[in-house]
C-alpha cells in the first residue's frame, strides 16, 4: 500500500493527514504552530518530523511516497529564511520527495476539492 503525508501548517496550529493511494484517510495529528519565521527552521523540521514519526509509526518507511507541507509564509518574506526551513525539513523526511504550497493555496485546494492539488 502506498502512503501519502499531508501537512497544513499555521502559525498558531497544524494538522497532519496520512491517507492511501486510493484517498483514504489512515490518520490524524494536530499540533502546535509550524511558521519558521515564529520558531525558526529547526524548530519547524524538528516539530514536523516528531509529528509526523507519531502518525506513521507501524507505516514501513518504503511505503511513503511523499510528503506535502502547506507552510506558512511560503513564497513571500526574506527568501534566506524560507530556503533555510525548506532544507531542515526535507533533511528530516529524507528520502522521502516532500513538496511546499503555501499554507493559502492548500487550504483553498482542500476546501474545493481539486484533484491534483492541496492536502
Amino acid at each position: 500500500m502506498e502512503y501519502y503525508l499531508g501537512i497544513d501548517g499555521g502559525g498558531s496550529s497544524t494538522k497532519y493527514l496520512l491517507i492511501d493511494g486510493e484517498g483514504a484517510v489512515h490518520g490524524r495529528r494536530q499540533s502546535g504552530g509550524s511558521s519558521y519565521r515564529a520558531i525558526g527552521a529547526d524548530g519547524v523540521a524538528g516539530l514536523l518530523a516528531d509529528e509526523a514519526g507519531a502518525l506513521l509509526r507501524g507505516v514501513p518507511p518504503d511505503a511513503v511516497k511523499g510528503v506535502l507541507f502547506g507552510m506558512p509564509c511560503y513564497g513571500g518574506g526574506v527568501r534566506d529564511e524560507q530556503d533555510e526551513a525548506t532544507e531542515a525539513i526535507m533533511r528530516r523526511f529524507s528520502p522521502w520527495p516532500v513538496a511546499f504550497k503555501n499554507d493559502v493555496e492548500a487550504a483553498w485546494a482542500g476546501a474545493f476539492a481539486l484533484a491534483s492539488e492541496g492536502i
